[in-house]
This record gives structure tokens, sequence and C-alpha cells, in this order.
């Protein structure tokens, strides 16, 4: 659960080998939040940390998924129930 509430629309476990650090890590995309929240897991499946990323964009995410090469890609809005579509489709590289 979340204190206050950020309206998760999706998860997604990441198993991917792009980002060897949030490998096994837990990503919830956040509507009324305009995050993603990323659940680090420790030892026996306890959750270690809720880390929120992206918020400094000011959209409502959607939806996560992972692709063959673990890559993430976001699906985003700016307002909910615009009659313009107003989203986007992140995605999110490894930065070397």
């Amino acid at each position: 659960f979340w204190v206050p509430a950020i309206s998760p629309s999706s998860i997604m476990f990441y198993t991917g080998e792009q980002f060897p650090d949030w490998k096994n890590s837990l990503f919830v995309t956040a509507l009324s939040g305009q995050q993603v929240q990323r659940v680090a897991f420790g030892l026996a499946g306890q959750a270690e940390r809720r880390t929120p990323m992206m918020a400094e964009l000011g959209v409502r995410f959607r939806d996560v998924v992972q692709d063959g090469e673990g890559y993430l890609y976001f699906a985003t809005e700016m307002r909910y129930g615009s009659a313009s579509p107003d989203g986007a489709i992140l995605r999110v590289a490894p930065t070397n």
C-alpha cells in the first residue's frame, strides 16, 4: 500500500540485463502519483525500499513493459479524459 495513494495502474517484474542493479525489482506505474515506483527486494522476498522515479515529468504513467532486450517502455498521458491524444511512449535505456 502507499500513503498517500498513488493509484497504481500496472506492475512489472524486471528480469532484463540492461539494468543489472534493477534486476528482480518490481516496477509499479502510478496515475495520481504521476511517477513510477521501483521496489527492490532483499532476502526472502522482503521489500527493502521503494524508489520513486520520473516524477519530475509530471505525467500519468499508464503502463510499463520490458522488451526482449531488457529495455523498459512506459505509456504516459498528460490529462485524463482529454479529447485529443496527449500521451507518449517513453523508452528507458542505460546511459553509458
